[in-house]
C-alpha cells in the first residue's frame, strides 16, 4: 500500500531536512535572564525568530558553562571559563582567552558570521563583556555580565 522508500531516498530526505534546519535557523522563546523566567504575553511564551532567536541562543550559550553539569557532559554547547577563575593570570591573558572561547562557541551557529569589537569592563567582581555580533541579519551590539 505504501510506496517503498530506498536507502538513498532516505539519506536524501534526511540531508534535505538538515539543510532546511540550517537555513531556517529555528526559533526560540524570549527569556528574561534578570527575572529567570520566560517572557509571557497573554499567558503564553513569546516566540523569538530570526535575529531575536539568534540573540537568545547567544545569551544562553554564554551563560552555560561547558561540561559543568552531567546533562551537558561531552557537549560543545557553552563556554569554558571555570579554568580562568581562582588563578592569578594577567588581564591580557584572561581577555584573550575569553575572546577565543566566545568566538569558538558562537561561530558554530549557522547565522553567526563573526564576532568583533570586544571590550571589557570590570566593576568589582563583575566583568562586563561587550562585542559586536555579525550575523546574516546584520550586526548587533551585545553585552554580557558575569
Amino acid at each position: 500500500m505504501f510506496p517503498k522508500v530506498t536507502k538513498l531516498e532516505q539519506v536524501e530526505m534526511a540531508t534535505q531536512a538538515y539543510e532546511e534546519e540550517l537555513t531556517d535557523h529555528g526559533h526560540s522563546y524570549l527569556f528574561d535572564f534578570d527575572l529567570g523566567d520566560f517572557v509571557l504575553r497573554d499567558g503564553a511564551p513569546v516566540k523569538a525568530e530570526g535575529k531575536e532567536a539568534v540573540k537568545m541562543w547567544v545569551e544562553m550559550a554564554i551563560r552555560t558553562q561547558k561540561n559543568r553539569y552531567d546533562a551537558y557532559e561531552g557537549s560543545t554547547f557553552g563556554v569554558q571559563t571555570d579554568d580562568l577563575r581562582g588563578h592569578v593570570y594577567s588581564r591580557e591573558f584572561v581577555q584573550t582567552e575569553l575572546q577565543r572561547e566566545i568566538r569558538e562557541t558562537l561561530t558554530v551557529h549557522p547565522a553567526i558570521e563573526s564576532i568583533s569589537n570586544f571590550s571589557f569592563e570590570r566593576d568589582g567582581s563583575l566583568l562586563r563583556i561587550a562585542f559586536t555580533l555579525n550575523t546574516i541579519y546584520g550586526s548587533e551590539p551585545m553585552e554580557v555580565e558575569g
